[in-house]
């Protein structure tokens, strides 16, 4: 039998201001295989969530193409959970790209493999 090794729920970003751009710190994901990044705003921010992989330690991000996409935040509050599988990069981060508005965006991440 193998054994899981699993990472609790993280908080990543918290309450960060969304009156501009915003990016989470980045987690390790060498040894995880599945993931989950849950999103949730306040406010009346509008702007664009980017999930990022780096497969250099992190010198490098790029922004991961997800099945459904990630959602476009359009002046209300709300949440979203990000479920990844296949994990190939060595880190991961949340990007918020602004546009207009404001609010306070948290992050938590939590992830598992084998």
């Amino acid at each position: 039998m193998s054994r899981i090794q699993a990472k609790d729920p993280t908080v990543i970003l918290e309450a960060g201001d969304m009156s501009g751009d915003l990016t989470t710190s980045a987690v390790k994901t060498l040894h995880l295989s599945k993931a989950a990044v849950t999103i949730k705003w306040t406010g009346t921010p509008t702007g664009d969530f980017y999930v990022q992989g780096s497969a250099d330690g992190g010198t490098t991000w790029d922004d991961l193409t997800l099945t459904g996409g990630v959602p476009a935040v359009a002046g209300a509050a709300g949440h979203h959970t990000i479920n990844l599988e296949g994990l190939g990069f060595d880190q991961m981060r949340v990007r918020y790209d602004f546009s207009s508005g404001t609010g306070a965006l948290t992050v938590v991440f939590c992830g598992k493999g084998n």
